[in-house]
């Protein structure tokens, strides 16, 4: 469940991705494959972002884990991203950052 924290953090996240000329949405579905529509924290693209639903893949996609969840306990929570099965081309690395 996000909490007020989780919620400023995609805010501030998306208000500095803003300020480098990016365009961030928060909370958006994507629709890259039939298999999976994942709902990232935040997403963000030097162009446009695909509307209604993005259907290409973006530069960015930003997950915020709370600090008690582990990244193996979130990739348990998200295991088709994982699997490759809706891994967008181009795309071929997973990054992550743990919260303080």
């Amino acid at each position: 469940m996000p909490t007020s924290l989780h919620g400023t953090a995609q805010l501030v996240l998306g208000m500095l991705l803003f300020s480098r000329g990016w365009k961030a949405a928060s909370e958006v579905k994507l629709k890259l494959s039939p298999f999976a529509n994942p709902i990232p924290d935040l997403v963000a693209d030097p162009k446009a972002i695909e509307s209604p639903f993005p259907t290409k893949p973006l530069a960015l996609c930003i997950e915020i884990l709370s600090p008690s969840m582990s990244p193996a306990t979130s990739f348990k929570s998200v295991p088709i991203t994982l699997t490759g099965a809706w891994k967008p081309p181009g795309s071929s690395t997973l990054k992550t950052a743990k919260p303080i």
